[in-house]
């Protein structure tokens, strides 16, 4: 995956705990009766691809989560699913097929000027 945001990739690797499992496990043991709800790190799916592919992305996230969180269901039993906000009615697709396909425990919905007029789904794609 590639985007003009480059130095997010520098700023996620000097804090390993963010992408590497085993380092999080290790932090998750730390601490009697303690879990993490997996999220996904910056910058907005949006900012990386457009149309179809920010879907696909979302799918790619959501899928990888609900195998980490089968695989570690003490470390992690949950996510926070990702919905593509700038093709509203397939975030609301998205969403509800993470929550229906897995553990996600919310929608993840961050803001940006792009987005902020196409987050209304048609009347026809909400939840049930």
């Amino acid at each position: 995956m590639e985007s003009d945001h480059t130095d997010i990739g520098k700023r996620v690797r000097e804090i390993p705990c963010i992408h590497d499992l085993e380092v999080r496990r290790k932090v998750v043991d730390q601490f009697d009766d303690y879990a993490q709800i997996l999220s996904y790190p910056m910058p907005p799916l949006e900012l990386l691809a457009k149309g179809e592919q920010v879907e696909k992305y979302a799918k790619l996230v959501n899928d990888g989560f609900a195998d980490i969180c089968e695989k570690y269901p003490d470390y992690f039993p949950g996510w926070v699913a990702q919905a593509p906000l700038t093709a509203p009615d397939a975030g609301v697709r998205e969403v509800t097929r993470a929550i229906k396909n897995g553990r996600s425990v919310c929608r993840s919905t961050p803001m940006s000027l792009e987005s902020r007029s196409t987050i209304r789904p048609s009347s026809r794609s909400t939840p049930p």
